[in-house]
Protein backbone atom coordinates (compact mmCIF):
# COMPACT_ATOMS: atom_id res chain seq x y z
CA UNK A 1 0.00 0.00 0.00
CA UNK A 2 1.52 3.48 -0.78
CA UNK A 3 1.56 6.06 1.63
CA UNK A 4 -0.65 8.60 0.66
CA UNK A 5 -2.74 5.74 0.03
CA UNK A 6 -6.42 5.82 1.12
CA UNK A 7 -7.33 2.22 1.26
CA UNK A 8 -8.86 0.96 4.98
CA UNK A 9 -9.48 -2.05 6.00
CA UNK A 10 -12.31 -2.97 8.10
CA UNK A 11 -12.80 -6.42 10.02
CA UNK A 12 -16.71 -7.71 10.84
CA UNK A 13 -16.01 -9.83 13.55
CA UNK A 14 -19.18 -12.08 15.63
CA UNK A 15 -18.21 -12.55 18.87
CA UNK A 16 -16.29 -15.75 20.11
CA UNK A 17 -18.23 -18.67 21.74
CA UNK A 18 -19.87 -17.58 24.96
CA UNK A 19 -21.67 -19.45 28.38
CA UNK A 20 -25.20 -19.93 27.61
CA UNK A 21 -27.51 -17.19 27.92
CA UNK A 22 -29.18 -19.05 31.21
CA UNK A 23 -28.70 -18.01 35.06
CA UNK A 24 -27.17 -13.98 34.03
CA UNK A 25 -28.56 -11.64 31.81
CA UNK A 26 -27.27 -11.54 28.33
CA UNK A 27 -24.90 -8.48 28.44
CA UNK A 28 -23.21 -10.03 30.92
CA UNK A 29 -22.11 -13.63 29.22
CA UNK A 30 -18.50 -14.43 29.43
CA UNK A 31 -16.35 -16.30 26.90
CA UNK A 32 -15.77 -19.93 27.47
CA UNK A 33 -12.65 -20.66 27.36
CA UNK A 34 -12.85 -22.12 24.09
CA UNK A 35 -13.99 -18.74 22.79
CA UNK A 36 -11.08 -17.39 24.63
CA UNK A 37 -9.03 -19.41 22.55
CA UNK A 38 -11.00 -19.09 19.18
CA UNK A 39 -10.75 -14.64 19.45
CA UNK A 40 -6.72 -15.00 20.24
CA UNK A 41 -6.67 -17.59 17.49
CA UNK A 42 -7.96 -14.98 14.93
CA UNK A 43 -5.69 -12.23 16.56
CA UNK A 44 -3.31 -14.76 15.53
CA UNK A 45 -4.31 -15.46 11.85
CA UNK A 46 -4.94 -11.87 11.17
CA UNK A 47 -1.04 -10.85 12.39
CA UNK A 48 1.02 -9.71 10.64
CA UNK A 49 -1.19 -8.10 7.69
CA UNK A 50 -3.97 -7.15 9.24
CA UNK A 51 -2.86 -5.65 12.61
CA UNK A 52 -6.23 -3.21 14.13
CA UNK A 53 -5.43 0.15 14.73
CA UNK A 54 -8.26 0.66 16.69
CA UNK A 55 -11.01 -1.48 18.08
CA UNK A 56 -14.93 -0.96 18.47
CA UNK A 57 -16.93 -3.26 20.19
CA UNK A 58 -20.36 -3.56 21.84
CA UNK A 59 -20.27 -2.99 25.20
CA UNK A 60 -21.83 -6.91 25.77
CA UNK A 61 -18.63 -8.79 27.98
CA UNK A 62 -18.58 -11.43 25.71
CA UNK A 63 -18.16 -8.76 22.92
CA UNK A 64 -15.59 -6.96 24.83
CA UNK A 65 -13.08 -9.70 25.44
CA UNK A 66 -13.07 -11.01 22.09
CA UNK A 67 -11.83 -8.00 20.99
CA UNK A 68 -9.24 -7.55 23.67
CA UNK A 69 -8.11 -11.38 23.11
CA UNK A 70 -8.49 -10.77 19.10
CA UNK A 71 -6.00 -7.34 19.98
CA UNK A 72 -3.96 -9.48 22.61
CA UNK A 73 -3.22 -12.28 19.64
CA UNK A 74 -2.74 -10.44 16.58
CA UNK A 75 0.11 -8.14 19.18
CA UNK A 76 -2.04 -4.71 18.06
CA UNK A 77 -1.83 -1.89 20.34
CA UNK A 78 -4.79 -0.84 19.65
CA UNK A 79 -7.44 0.27 22.51
CA UNK A 80 -10.70 -0.85 22.70
CA UNK A 81 -13.63 1.03 22.48
CA UNK A 82 -16.45 -0.42 23.39
CA UNK A 83 -20.07 1.21 23.55
CA UNK A 84 -23.65 0.62 24.70
CA UNK A 85 -24.91 1.72 21.47
CA UNK A 86 -23.65 -0.94 19.70
CA UNK A 87 -24.73 -3.88 21.77
CA UNK A 88 -28.36 -3.53 19.87
CA UNK A 89 -27.32 -1.42 17.11
CA UNK A 90 -28.64 -1.34 13.73
CA UNK A 91 -26.57 -1.79 10.44
CA UNK A 92 -27.03 2.12 9.84
CA UNK A 93 -25.79 2.50 13.57
CA UNK A 94 -22.89 0.13 13.07
CA UNK A 95 -22.20 2.58 10.05
CA UNK A 96 -22.55 5.06 11.99
CA UNK A 97 -19.81 3.66 14.33
CA UNK A 98 -17.52 3.20 11.15
CA UNK A 99 -18.04 7.15 10.09
CA UNK A 100 -17.02 8.33 13.74
CA UNK A 101 -13.40 6.08 13.41
CA UNK A 102 -10.26 8.01 13.46
CA UNK A 103 -9.37 8.96 9.77
CA UNK A 104 -5.52 8.24 10.64
CA UNK A 105 -6.68 4.34 11.46
CA UNK A 106 -6.22 2.01 8.40
CA UNK A 107 -7.23 -0.84 10.25
CA UNK A 108 -10.73 -1.72 11.93
CA UNK A 109 -11.95 -4.63 14.42
CA UNK A 110 -15.69 -4.15 14.72
CA UNK A 111 -17.10 -6.79 17.33
CA UNK A 112 -20.96 -7.30 17.52
CA UNK A 113 -23.74 -9.63 17.19
CA UNK A 114 -26.12 -11.54 15.42
CA UNK A 115 -28.45 -11.42 13.77
CA UNK A 116 -27.43 -7.62 12.90
CA UNK A 117 -24.07 -8.35 12.12
CA UNK A 118 -24.66 -10.65 9.86
CA UNK A 119 -26.88 -8.21 7.72
CA UNK A 120 -24.65 -5.42 8.19
CA UNK A 121 -21.24 -7.58 6.57
CA UNK A 122 -23.81 -8.52 3.31
CA UNK A 123 -25.02 -4.70 2.98
CA UNK A 124 -21.18 -3.42 2.97
CA UNK A 125 -20.09 -6.17 0.29
CA UNK A 126 -19.55 -4.66 -3.50
CA UNK A 127 -19.95 -5.86 -6.68
CA UNK A 128 -15.99 -6.93 -6.61
CA UNK A 129 -16.94 -9.21 -3.71
CA UNK A 130 -15.53 -13.02 -4.36
CA UNK A 131 -19.02 -14.98 -4.46
CA UNK A 132 -17.83 -18.02 -2.17
CA UNK A 133 -16.88 -15.09 0.84
CA UNK A 134 -20.48 -13.89 0.24
CA UNK A 135 -21.97 -17.29 0.76
CA UNK A 136 -19.91 -18.34 3.61
CA UNK A 137 -21.38 -15.16 5.49
CA UNK A 138 -24.53 -15.60 3.93
CA UNK A 139 -24.78 -19.72 4.80
CA UNK A 140 -24.14 -19.02 8.74
CA UNK A 141 -22.27 -16.46 10.27
CA UNK A 142 -20.93 -18.65 13.15
CA UNK A 143 -18.91 -16.82 16.47
CA UNK A 144 -15.44 -16.01 15.74
CA UNK A 145 -15.53 -15.50 12.30
CA UNK A 146 -14.54 -12.00 10.70
CA UNK A 147 -15.44 -10.88 7.54
CA UNK A 148 -12.79 -8.78 5.67
CA UNK A 149 -13.70 -5.57 4.02
CA UNK A 150 -11.46 -3.29 1.86
CA UNK A 151 -12.29 0.41 1.08
CA UNK A 152 -10.41 2.56 -0.61
CA UNK A 153 -11.53 5.74 1.17
CA UNK A 154 -12.09 7.85 4.49
CA UNK A 155 -13.99 5.86 7.26
CA UNK A 156 -16.71 8.88 7.15
CA UNK A 157 -16.99 7.97 3.37
CA UNK A 158 -18.01 4.43 3.36
CA UNK A 159 -21.45 3.28 2.44
CA UNK A 160 -23.88 0.42 1.87
CA UNK A 161 -22.43 -1.61 -0.86
CA UNK A 162 -19.00 0.08 -1.12
CA UNK A 163 -16.42 -2.27 0.32
CA UNK A 164 -14.72 -5.16 -0.80
CA UNK A 165 -15.07 -8.61 0.60
CA UNK A 166 -12.06 -10.34 0.56
CA UNK A 167 -11.53 -12.78 3.06
CA UNK A 168 -13.29 -15.02 5.50
CA UNK A 169 -11.18 -16.09 8.68
CA UNK A 170 -12.68 -18.63 11.27
CA UNK A 171 -10.99 -19.95 14.32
Amino acid sequence: MAADSTERVLLVMRHAHAEPATGSPDHARRLTDAGRDEAARIGRQLAPRHVPDVALTSSAVRAVRTAEEVIAGSESRAEVHSTEELYLASGDGLLDAVHGLNPDARTALLVGHQPILQEFALALADEESDPSYIAAISEHFRPATVALFRYDGLWGEMEFGEAELFDVLTA
